[in-house]
């Protein structure tokens, strides 16, 4: 009978991890190609970092999104159950990629063409909004009590997952067919290939069953009528320990996984792009360790220390390790830079699932957790390549953009350090 209920756990997370990674691979990918996406989707300008500047803006604003889909979507999974919220979620995701990849030019229809991105990009922030919370949920209310840290970690190899088939994808495209093909049609092929991704993800979710938790309090009449409102009345202070801890992390974990490609890489270290995506599919691969590793120390110590530590070493240095961008063309000094600025964004990344959803009760779990991480990656992890770029063009000044960054880390370290409970083996049933 155990053994039955590891394949079935294993399976579990493997369609739930699946589609997220295809989530995020459709969400990010927009990113990477943010060089390109400037010069043909936007009105014409000489200067390359404008370019860049336009795309990386139209970026953060699928970010204003996610908010929104968070509560959309929370109130959907606290109140109908975590599955159909997961599986609207992916196919949302699925028609704002392909409408991307369909997207005519700037110089065949004009400003259209920025109107549709920013339509389109609306709409993968509401779908990649309300999937984070749903997905993890879902695994953690599925996950023995002893190992809650670990497989809400190996859902967040998601993300690396789908940032590293990003790269290999542009990789492989920019390979085949040329940057001159790539900068011309090429740019379409990983929006078509997202889409395709999101019908194999549906195919999986479609058989998974619904959590025991919420059948729980399903049948005891517990499902909270208004999620969203009860959070704000009933669930106030684990709800701003969350918002206020993700501003930090999230601020840490884009500099390390977008901004440092987009900005430090390519516009202040001038690496050549093919070069950029070869030492970041290393990178990732590499960090991806951290995940199950950090999950399993979780389970053993406590989530705790998983945020008031690695939070508190990247306030002090990522402004040092950041300044190495504009001192070293270097590939190896510049690579474990960017590992050591990634390695506290993983460790907080691969502990949040577990910690965030136990300090939430159980009717109203999505909503909370989805709210207040979306708000706090909204405002400080999606506009975050926009803001250390827009800095570095005004300042011309690397320590400038990079204490920014240094100050939301260390806001969510002190918070962490004073506000934030131990919460492991806590009774995930518990309901307002």
């Amino acid at each position: 009978m155990h053994s039955v209920h590891k394949l079935n756990l294993g399976l579990l997370l493997f369609a739930t991890g699946a589609g997220m990674s295809i989530e995020v691979y459709d969400f990010l990918i927009y990113g990477y190609l943010a060089n390109i996406l400037g010069k043909v989707l936007f009105p014409p300008t000489a200067n390359p970092l404008v370019a860049t500047l336009q795309a990386l803006l139209v970026f953060g604003v699928g970010f204003l999104m996610r908010p929104v889909g968070a509560a959309v979507f929370g109130h959907v999974g606290d109140k109908y159950g975590r599955k159909i919220s997961f599986i609207i979620t992916i196919a949302l995701m699925g028609v704002a990629s392909l409408g991307i990849g369909l997207l005519p030019t700037y110089s065949q229809i004009g400003i259209l063409s920025t109107i549709f991105l920013v339509i389109f990009r609306l709409l993968q922030g509401l779908s990649l909004g309300g999937e984070l919370g749903a997905a993890a949920t879902y695994i953690i209310e599925h996950a023995p009590s002893s190992k809650r840290t670990l497989y809400g970690s190996l859902v967040q190899l998601a993300w690396p997952a789908g940032l590293l088939g990003a790269v290999l994808t542009l990789y492989a495209a920019v390979s085949i067919i040329g940057s001159d093909a790539m900068a011309v049609w090429g740019w379409r092929v990983p929006f078509f290939i997202a889409a395709g991704l999101v019908v194999i993800a549906l195919v999986l979710r479609f058989w998974l069953e619904e959590t025991p938790i919420y059948k729980d309090y399903a049948v005891k009449g517990e499902v909270a009528t208004s999620p969203v409102v009860d959070v704000f009345r009933k669930a106030w202070k684990p709800f701003a320990i969350i918002l206020i801890i993700q501003s930090g992390q999230a601020a840490v974990w884009y500099t390390g996984y977008i901004a440092t490609f987009t900005t430090f890489w390519l516009n202040i270290a001038k690496i050549p792009y093919i070069t950029t995506l070869t030492m970041f599919a290393l990178i990732y691969f590499v960090v991806a360790f951290l995940y199950p590793l950090s999950g399993i120390l979780g389970d053993r110590y406590g989530r705790r220390s998983l945020f008031t530590w690695p939070l508190t070493i990247a306030a002090i240095t990522i402004v040092p390790l950041l300044y190495l961008f504009a001192m070293t063309k270097n590939l190896a000094v510049l690579s474990l830079s960017t590992i050591f600025i990634l390695t506290p964004a993983v460790i907080t990344n691969a502990a949040w699932a577990a910690a965030y959803l136990e300090l939430l009760p159980a009717n109203i779990r999505i909503s909370g957790f989805n709210i207040a991480y979306q708000l706090a990656t909204a405002v400080f992890g999606g506009f975050l390549p926009y803001i250390i770029t827009a800095l570095l063009q005004i300042t011309n000044n690397v320590a400038i953009s990079a204490s920014y960054i240094a100050a939301l880390a260390a806001m969510s370290a002190i918070v962490s350090w004073k506000w934030l409970p131990e919460t492991k083996n806590v009774d995930l049933r518990k309901t307002v």
